[in-house]
């Protein structure tokens, strides 16, 4: 879960879907949906984790009847403070398993790593408050599939990791976070989502 820190103590949970495109061996499109929880532990630490099941048909495999298992966690530590911009490192790993339930078997594992240095500047409004933030990435994914009747599993992975990621949250009278971000690595990928903070 990308975001900005979390104040010690605050709870944020909600719903985000996120669309990848990479290169590896060819051009991959997929995309994540899921529900969030994040927590603020202390004043420089906020943990978060992601998780769904869901069926799926994909329109250019309708013989298939997929059903994903969606998992994921990360952290965001804050580092340093420089006048009105605050800086963090954030790590962030999630795997989406697509379970084919029909006779192809055709199963599939997206599993993707993020390692992020991001700064944040804070604009406060009436009962408001928006968060810009930004800065360079580390972006890995892989895909894994099993095709029935084949003991070796395919397996490609992307080779170029290094991206950028820019961000956007607007939180509304203090409990309604919007946010959306774009990550590039390979080619520009959004992520939108809407969650309550306690």
């Amino acid at each position: 879960m990308l975001a900005p820190e979390l104040s010690s103590g605050a709870f944020e949970m909600g719903y985000m879907y996120k669309w990848f495109h990479r290169d590896m061996f060819q051009i991959y499109h997929w995309s994540i949906a899921s529900i969030y929880a994040r927590y603020g532990v202390g004043n420089c630490l906020t943990l978060s984790a992601e998780g769904l099941i869901s069926n799926f048909t994909d329109s250019k495999f309708p013989d298939r009847d997929y059903r994903h298992y969606v998992v994921g966690c990360g952290a965001t530590m804050h580092v340093l403070t420089l006048g009105s911009f605050r800086f963090a490192v954030s790590f962030h790993y999630n795997e989406r398993f697509s379970f084919d339930r029909s006779e192809s078997r055709y199963h599939k594992d997206t599993r993707g790593v993020l390692v992020f240095l991001q700064s944040e500047r804070s604009f406060f409004f009436h009962r408001g408050e928006l968060v810009i933030w930004l800065g360079p990435a580390f972006v890995y994914d892989e895909i894994l599939q099993n095709v029935y009747g084949y003991y070796d599993t395919v397996h490609d992975k992307t080779h170029n990791n290094l991206g950028f990621i820019c961000g956007l949250n607007i939180v509304l009278l203090r409990y309604v976070d919007m946010f959306t971000h774009v990550v590039y690595a390979d080619y520009l990928q959004p992520r939108v989502g809407v969650g309550i903070r306690l």
